[in-house]
């Protein structure tokens, strides 16, 4: 039924449109432009929508993977280094970072946890000059328009016998701790461990604005063997017997299952609770075992990790599941397709299916990988997947100067950006559109309220084909690419939603130059 006005409200109507006419009159005379407004779905249905897809890099600061480069470096050297992986990222055309905050139960930010050896080279020694590198991380990533996502090692408590800090876990509730081979591992199966780590998320999320939480594939160790080649049970006896006696009936395997299981969906709930926002992904082992895929030879993570994704998918534990799928194409045994085949049987609405790809293989030529590959398997998600996205392991390789994988995916399938997909369940935003206006090759934004995280501009040549960058919310001005004849501009904000399109149609008289 149409709404009728009331004669107010058509007096109102009237007198914009009186003031506002003469002004777009006067834009089109002064810049030699005409700006057409889209304010419905008439005027923009020839549009595309904004072009999504997750595209993200994991940041590993476990033993100075990815960052810092090395131990002791000094907060100037550690900033500019975060600040370099962020302005390659952004020119390759990412969209999410994955930094490793917690990786031997230990913290890259000020908690009651240990800060990471990693940084200083001493277990428990802060940055000097003092400063939260985690909030560093985040403000630098929003700066440019960049998903910043926490990634936790929720039970490993340490990888070697080096020295640890007196806050670590295993010196102030060391009946937490076991001793698996040569490392330390918070047992799952104690009563307060899950306690613990749910303390870790609660601060993250309360404390510091991200995007998302991940967790990775330990859960349960990887097995260890001994010297004859024997794995190594896991010693964790004592719970196993606790839960024995407090009435418990589950086989052993099962009630280890359940321990992890209890710590995702708890996790879940959290997240949902405290921040409502945000996306929680895993990173589980990329074979799925459980005898799903029986034709695939390896590890089996259902038992021997405890590890059961089939399941977090079905009850909808996560908003996405990243299985890290390290094989080529044409691996005979374990190919990345028929891989990506099963996984992409998990993905619905509530859940996505964003594989991890094997950047670092790259940079090893004796691996027999090229970027070509990369390209490739990232053109079979795209097919295969109804939400596309991946990640990248990991970020010193992908991201260096030398790297022959950055440029591989910058002049083939990272041509035109991508916004990160807005998470399922998200409402619609209602907002005013922004105010935009050209003069000669520069396009003046101004945002309708708050800055938003990204600018959107999508612009259509003389064949008819529409492209899409997307710039900094913090920019106040964009270049038009060259040869647009028409241009589409929107803001995207901390949720990836889009605000209203406002369309401008460019003359032959209009200078512009194509945004590199």
């Amino acid at each position: 039924m149409r709404r009728h006005q009331s004669p107010a409200a058509a007096e109102r109507e009237l007198y914009r449109l009186l003031i506002c006419m003469p002004l777009v009159l006067l834009l089109a005379a002064v810049t030699g432009l005409y700006c057409g407004q889209c304010a419905g779905a008439e005027s923009a249905a020839d549009v595309p929508g904004v072009r999504r897809e997750f595209r993200g890099v994991w940041v590993a600061t476990a033993w100075n993977i990815d960052w810092p480069t090395k131990p002791g470096l000094s907060t100037a050297a550690q900033q500019s280094e975060v600040r370099y992986l962020l302005d390659r990222a952004t020119a390759l055309g990412l969209n999410a970072v994955v930094l490793q905050v917690r990786s031997e139960a230990d913290a890259i930010y000020p908690t009651e946890q240990p800060w990471s050896r990693s940084l200083t080279g001493t277990p428990g020694a802060a940055p000097d000059p003092a400063y939260d590198p985690l909030q560093y991380w985040i403000r630098e990533a929003h700066r440019r328009g960049l998903e910043l996502h926490a990634w936790i090692n929720p039970f490993r408590a340490q990888s070697s016998s080096r020295p640890v800090a007196a806050e670590h876990v295993s010196r102030t509730d060391p009946q937490l701790v076991v001793q698996y081979g040569d490392q330390h591992w918070i047992d799952p199966g104690q009563a307060g461990s899950i306690a613990h780590v749910l303390r870790v998320v609660d601060d993250l999320l309360n404390r510091y604005d991200l995007d998302g939480l991940q967790l990775d594939d330990y859960f349960y160790p990887y097995p260890v063997r001994d010297e004859d080649g024997a794995v190594l049970e896991f010693p964790d006896k004592a719970s196993w017997e606790a839960y024995l006696q407090a009435g418990g009936q589950l086989p052993r395997d099962d009630w280890r299952r359940s321990r992890v299981n209890r710590l995702i969906s708890s996790i879940r709930a959290r997240v949902r609770r405290l921040r409502p926002d945000i996306r929680f992904g895993i990173s589980p082992f990329g074979l799925p075992g459980h005898g799903l895929m029986p034709e695939v030879q390896g590890l089996d993570q259902y038992s021997e990790l405890y590890a059961e994704p089939q399941l977090w998918a079905e009850r909808s534990w996560c908003d996405y599941l990243s299985p890290q799928l390290y094989w080529r194409t044409a691996d005979s045994k374990r190919a990345f397709g028929v891989l990506l085949n099963h996984w992409s049987g998990l993905q619905k609405s509530q859940l996505q299916i964003w594989p991890g790809l094997y950047a670092s293989a790259v940079a090893d030529a004796k691996n027999g990988w090229t970027g070509e590959e990369i390209a490739e398997q990232i053109r079979l998600t795209r097919e295969r997947l109804e939400v596309p996205g991946h990640l990248h392991f990991s970020a010193r390789a992908l991201l260096r100067d030398e790297s022959e994988l950055f440029e591989e995916l910058r002049q083939t399938v990272y041509q035109d950006a991508a916004a990160v997909p807005v998470r399922a369940g998200i409402a619609e935003r209602t907002e005013n559109e922004p105010g935009v206006s050209i003069s000669g090759a520069k396009l003046s934004v101004r945002a309708a309220g708050v800055r938003p995280r990204r600018w959107c501009l999508q612009a259509r040549d003389r064949s008819g084909q529409w492209r899409q960058w997307l710039f900094s919310g913090q920019l106040d001005q964009l270049l038009i690419p060259s040869g647009s004849v028409e241009l589409a501009v929107s803001e995207l904000d901390h949720l990836s939603r889009q605000g209203v399109v406002v369309r401008l149609t460019v003359n032959k008289f209009a200078a512009a130059e194509r945004q590199q």
